[in-house]
């Protein structure tokens, strides 16, 4: 709890399932009471994201992506998750992305009771009441002229059912 109320820029690492349902709105109720910045590992098993849920940042695949995303944080909390380390080693860079400086503390590891840990957090943040930041719906419009990447994903993202499965494979 002295942790996020310390005033350090702290994101809080999410794992599996911490990352869906009910603990996932305690999350985000833990992130509105403290300004905290929810992330989940690049390799999430499932993540419930879209309009009326709280924002969870993806750490970036890319270990340069990643370090640019991630030196904006001076502590991260770990709940079930690991730290965020690359993918591969690459000649030249480093293999754990959370900046040198940082500080890194584990709340609860992938096999504690990481659900009760979140839900211990979230009593002595006094945050159970608290009101959510969640995503807001995004009015999509038909995009006109030449065939683009961000065109083709708006077209998609319009014809999504509510409450649709999306399957991402882009981790090669």
């Amino acid at each position: 709890v002295a942790l996020l109320k310390n005033g350090k820029r702290t994101a809080i690492l999410l794992g599996s399932p911490l990352t869906q349902g009910a603990a996932l709105m305690q999350a985000g109720r833990i992130a509105a009471a403290t300004g905290a910045t929810l992330l989940a590992p690049f390799g999430f098993t499932r993540i419930e994201r879209g309009a009326g849920m709280p924002v969870v940042e993806r750490v970036a695949y890319v270990v340069d992506q990643a370090l640019a995303q991630l030196k904006a944080f001076e502590q991260f909390i770990l709940i079930g998750a690991a730290v965020p380390v690359a993918f591969f080693a690459w000649q030249g860079k480093p293999s754990v992305l959370v900046p040198e400086d940082a500080e890194v503390h584990t709340l609860a590891k992938p096999d504690d009771d990481i659900a009760g840990a979140l839900a211990m957090l979230e009593d002595g943040m006094k945050a159970k009441n608290r009101a959510l930041v969640l995503q807001q719906p995004t009015p999509v419009s038909s995009p006109t002229g030449a065939i683009t990447i961000d065109g083709l994903a708006m077209v998609i993202g319009a014809a999504l059912p509510e409450g649709v499965i999306v399957v991402d494979e882009s981790i090669t």
